[in-house]
């Protein structure tokens, strides 16, 4: 980044977002052009049409103090053809979201914006990119949580949820008043995680990589009390499903 960015104590919780530890991202004001850059692997991403025609949607909690309507971009970039003298070249595709509030959290969701170079190939996206109020000169403080990927009209019937091999993901406490530790106990590391409510459709799919025979936490407060299906996928592609009730 060219900015400064740390991990601090949340510090304004809500109902949009209560995490313990959130982002603290302070903008370089002598750079125009300011960003935060985030490697990734290419399957986190996988297929970009499907977020250019807003089959899937980035979305992401913000609480700044920068000016009501303050442009937050999203670039998604092959870092083997992006350098930082060539633009466009290598920027696959940008998108958009707009702030609404001052320093309270705000859940934002980005729309597609344009394509700076359509000859990136769409699954080699390895490199995404924040610039926050691009093109200013100011210093402004953005705290950020929750980068999530969702999928608006994406559906998935809970008969076909299989929910066999309970010991491979180790979900606890089941049910939960907000926590889930995640126990990998398979033989591959888990990429992403899925979550669907019981009507079958998809509520987000977050990047959470869980090494195996490791765990991780998941925060599901801001979820209703009810059933879910919580669905971890490894690096393989191999997908574990499990029945979670939120109290």
């Amino acid at each position: 980044s060219t900015g400064e960015l740390e991990e601090i104590d949340n510090p304004a919780p809500n109902d949009v977002n209560s995490s313990a530890k959130v982002g603290k991202y302070t903008r370089n004001s002598s750079e125009t052009f300011d960003i935060l850059v985030y490697e990734v692997d290419r399957n986190d991403v996988g297929d970009a049409v499907e977020f250019t025609d807003q089959i899937k949607k980035f979305s992401i909690d913000v609480n700044t103090s920068a000016p009501v309507g303050t442009l937050i971009l999203l670039q998604l970039e092959n870092s083997g053809l992006a350098q930082p003298t060539n633009y466009p070249r290598g920027r696959h595709s940008r998108f958009e979201a707009y702030t609404t509030v001052q320093n309270e959290w705000e859940r934002l969701e980005f729309q597609f914006l344009d394509e700076p170079d359509n000859t990136v190939p769409d699954k080699s996206i390895n490199q995404l990119i924040f610039l926050f109020a691009s093109n200013s000169a100011n210093g402004d403080t953005y705290h950020f949580d929750n980068f999530d990927v969702y999928a608006p009209a994406s559906t998935v019937s809970n008969k076909n949820l299989k929910i066999g091999q309970p010991e491979l993901l180790r979900v606890q406490p089941n049910p939960t008043e907000g926590w889930l530790m995640l126990q990998n106990n398979s033989q591959e590391d888990i990429r992403h995680i899925q979550l669907f409510g019981n009507d079958g459709k998809m509520l987000f799919r977050r990047t959470l990589i869980i090494r195996a025979g490791e765990q991780q936490e998941l925060e599901l407060e801001q979820l209703p009390a009810g059933l879910y299906y919580l669905q971890a996928v490894t690096e393989k592609g191999t997908g574990f499903y499990r029945k979670v009730v939120k109290k």
